[in-house]
């Protein structure tokens, strides 16, 4: 039902090669594919260091104290959780920008806290600017649910 996701896999298994290691730089989406990384659109990378492939045509690369394996489908969660944080973490700018006071993010989650007197308008604001669509992907479909609560438990 769903085949340019698995087709959207293949394609990134071929640019972990050509782009990742090779040095071709690729676009994919939003992205580009470099020698090493990945190019976000807000200026910030995705680093495969030491990317390297093995005897069973594996391709590896050092994070950390630890060695990862990658492959397309590997890459392709990255890229899109990498992009989720730049939409969220925006959404939580333009919001404390209008004066409200973020206190956590999780996830595609941000929390506010907010006086009782202005909760249906920040509601508004927080909704707003959780669907807004970033300018690299104006026709990105977004939704988003506001809670209200004591806690944060509450909230959810």
């Amino acid at each position: 039902m769903h085949f340019q996701i698995p087709s959207g896999w293949r394609e990134l298994d071929n640019l972990i090669h050509t782009s990742l290691k090779g040095g071709n730089v690729a676009k994919f989406g939003p992205v580009r594919i470099e020698k090493g990384r990945v190019a976000l659109p807000n200026g910030l990378y995705l680093n495969y260091n030491n990317l390297r492939i093995d005897e069973n045509d594996e391709w590896w690369y050092d994070y950390g104290k630890f060695t990862h394996k990658l492959y397309g489908a590997k890459l392709m969660e990255n890229i899109v959780q990498a992009l989720a944080r730049i939409v969220v973490m925006n959404a939580a700018l333009r919001i404390a920008d209008r004066g409200y006071n973020f206190r956590l993010q999780a996830h595609d989650e941000l929390v506010f806290i907010v006086p009782d007197d202005d909760l249906e308008n920040a509601k508004n604001i927080v909704h707003t600017e959780m669907i807004r669509p970033p300018s690299w992907a104006p026709d990105i479909p977004l939704t988003a649910d506001v809670g209200i609560g004591l806690s944060y438990g509450e909230a959810k």
